[in-house]
């Protein structure tokens, strides 16, 4: 199962997942089942570990582990506070790990668009029974919703003139069918632009995010972490870029989340997941070592936050 993905930072989660004989576990974000395995390997014969994705091929990957210590449930995050509550453990679980990346496997074998070094189809859904793809949804964008999502979700600078590009595109009929047209779309536009990075990449981010609501899911959890968490249990995350990192720190400081603002929540959303926790406190932050950088190049934008519950 490692060959499909090599997780991040194992051995510093492995360090911080504050081990304890008959205790519960989740892995809230299972992929391919990386830092399950480890995990499994490392908790007492007497400890359970559950695991969720609500990816399908999280589900059939799960069913090769046969341990009777893990449980895998295919859900979203904003379905786990319901199981959880049926399963009687809310307010039990000692340590939950949350990975925001995705595996190797769903950029390169997925077949769902998530990157633009493939020719594929523009879906980026992480679940085909949530929402409407992303070839469906630039079909119907207006200029304005695709200049905010390029924007908000993904920092993109020249936001607006690539949706102007797209719309005129559109308009004319000489519409895009895969991953590469978007991307030569995008790259043109940027094409006296000087960049580290490839010129579609915040785009290519900023239609996934939108698309599988994952800032909302993201909010949805960490909502719920006080909830979930027992007395001292350790909130274990994994983030990618700048804007996850953004409302990891703010949920648990006592300051206004600006950025949740951008995100299109009515009134009673938006009090709901900005709510503060004062029992929620970041104790350490983690970066990838050079020598891991040097064996996984994806790892080289991670950053570890470690949270306790007092």
């Amino acid at each position: 199962m490692n060959k499909l993905h090599n997780p991040v930072m194992v051995n510093e989660v492995i360090d911080n997942l504050n081990i304890k004989n008959n205790s519960i576990y989740l892995d809230a974000t299972f992929g391919t089942g990386g830092h399950t395995n480890e995990i499994l390997k490392n908790i007492s014969n007497d400890s359970k570990l559950i695991s969720i994705d609500k990816d399908y091929m999280s589900l059939k990957l799960s069913k090769k582990i046969n341990d009777n210590r893990f449980e895998f449930i295919n859900c979203s995050f904003s379905e786990l506070y319901n199981i959880l509550y049926k399963k009687k453990i809310l307010g039990k679980i000692n340590c939950i790990l949350i990975d925001l990346g995705l595996s190797m496997y769903q950029i390169k074998n997925s077949g769902k668009g998530f990157s633009f070094m493939k020719d594929e189809k523009i879906d980026m859904r992480i679940n085909d029974s949530y929402g409407i793809s992303a070839y469906s949804w630039l079909k119907k964008a207006s200029i304005n919703n695709i200049t905010y999502v390029l924007k908000n979700f993904g920092e993109e600078k020249y936001a607006k003139k690539i949706a102007t590009e797209i719309i005129k595109r559109r308009n004319k009929n000489i519409f895009f069918n895969s991953t590469k047209d978007l991307a030569n779309i995008i790259s043109y536009i940027k094409r006296n632009k000087r960049t580290r990075i490839h010129p579609a990449t915040k785009s290519f981010q900023a239609i996934r995010i939108y698309i599988n609501n994952e800032f909302y899911e993201l909010n949805n959890i960490l909502n719920n972490i006080n909830n979930f968490l027992s007395k001292n249990g350790i909130l274990l995350i994994i983030s990618f870029n700048s804007l996850e990192g953004r409302i990891i720190k703010n949920k648990f400081k006592n300051i206004e989340n600006d950025f949740l603002k951008k995100i299109p929540f009515n009134n009673n959303e938006y009090n709901i997941f900005n709510k503060k926790f004062n029992n929620i406190k970041m104790i350490k932050k983690i970066k990838p070592s050079k020598e891991e950088i040097n064996n996984n190049i994806s790892s080289r934008s991670a950053i570890l936050r470690i949270f306790k519950k007092i």
